[in-house]
């Protein structure tokens, strides 16, 4: 992907209304392929409808400079193998677990890499290793953590949509 890309009109992405209150959600989504900074912080910008200005790092998100403000924060870890973006992320208004697919859904056609996130449809021990894999072609799987130690990769089991 280009580093010029923006989203077109074209795109999928449904507006969000949102109402900036005081509470905060945390989100993780993982790429298997590396994905610029610039490039997420455009996809999120449009996605949340937010200025670019407000994709701020997660310092940034939580100094005092940014209190009361909407905004998102994330910050990044890059890895040579697996899933080679790793992004946490902190939104000043609760993301519902659809959202966030919807998300991953639209970043894996933009970044035309496979977007990871944690299963939220199942819950307690049930969803320990447990994720859903978005990939470029719109497919969505089931997977498991194949990891050796700390998470950094996962295998589709089943395709669900």
């Amino acid at each position: 992907m280009s580093k010029s890309t923006k989203l077109d009109a074209s795109s999928s992405l449904t507006p969000l209304k949102w109402s900036w209150n005081q509470m905060h959600d945390v989100f993780e989504i993982a790429f298997r392929e590396l994905v610029s900074e610039h490039l997420l912080k455009d996809l999120l910008s449009n996605y949340f409808q937010l200025d670019i200005a407000s994709i701020v790092s997660e310092h940034d998100y939580w100094s005092d400079a940014w209190d009361g403000l909407p905004r998102i924060g994330i910050s990044i870890a890059i890895a040579d193998d697996g899933l080679k973006t790793n992004v946490s992320g902190y939104s000043f208004q609760p993301i519902a677990d659809p959202v966030l697919g919807d998300l991953a859904k639209e970043a894996a056609k933009v970044f035309q890499s496979e977007a990871v996130i944690g299963d939220f449809g199942k819950h307690g021990i049930e969803a320990i290793g447990r994720f859903l894999s978005y990939l470029p072609d719109g497919s969505i799987w089931e997977s498991v953590d194949s990891s050796d130690g700390p998470i950094d990769d996962v295998m589709p089991i089943r395709r669900i949509e």
